[in-house]
């Protein structure tokens, strides 16, 4: 992530990020950071003012917050998506996800929260993790070394110099079939 990271929705460049914080969350371990440590990432973001969008009268806190617990309802999340492979540039991709669970952390008060949702790389990952890739690896292996095995083996080399052997027999001993045939099958004859 960079400031400067383009927020989309639904793919249309909206605004770009304009900061972003680590905040690491001691308080159940104490001092030390573990494998229980909450760590939480928040990134803010500006709107780019287009002449699509109309911006709404200044609405009170409690009219935006009840705003964007509809928005919430219907699906409204953030995720961090790849904008480049070629890159590895991110951006903020916004849109709906409805049946998406709603992760809020409420470290402001001050500015509105978008929850967010898991990134399609996140889920890569995930899923890689859970792979038993020592083992793939070993089997992969293993089937190669058997076709290596059967392949270079003797009698398999033997088996196909006999059967071109064969085969080259067969072709030049048979007589060159002649035939004649009228109209219907039964009248063939050699």
């Amino acid at each position: 992530m960079a400031i400067g990271a383009p927020v989309t929705f639904n793919g249309v460049k909206i605004g770009s990020v304009t900061n972003f914080k680590v905040i690491i969350d001691t308080k159940k371990t104490g001092s030390n950071i573990s494998a229980t440590t909450t760590i939480t990432t928040p990134v803010y973001s500006r709107s780019t003012p287009t002449p699509v969008l109309r911006r709404p009268a200044r609405r009170s806190r409690s009219a935006r917050t009840r705003r964007l617990r509809t928005l919430y309802e219907k699906g409204f999340r953030a995720q961090l998506d790849v904008q480049s492979l070629v890159t590895g540039q991110l951006e903020v991709a916004l849109n709906f996800y409805p049946g998406t669970a709603l992760r809020l952390t409420g470290l402001s008060k001050d500015v509105p929260e978008v929850p967010t949702i898991p990134s399609s790389i996140e889920k890569l990952s995930k899923t890689l993790d859970k792979l038993p890739l020592d083992e793939m690896i070993s089997d992969v292996r293993q089937t190669l070394d058997a076709v290596n095995k059967l392949v270079n083996a003797p009698e398999v080399k033997t088996t196909l110099r006999d059967l071109s052997r064969a085969v080259a027999n067969a072709t030049s001993s048979s007589p060159t079939p002649t035939s004649s045939c009228s109209r219907s099958p039964p009248r063939c004859r050699r």
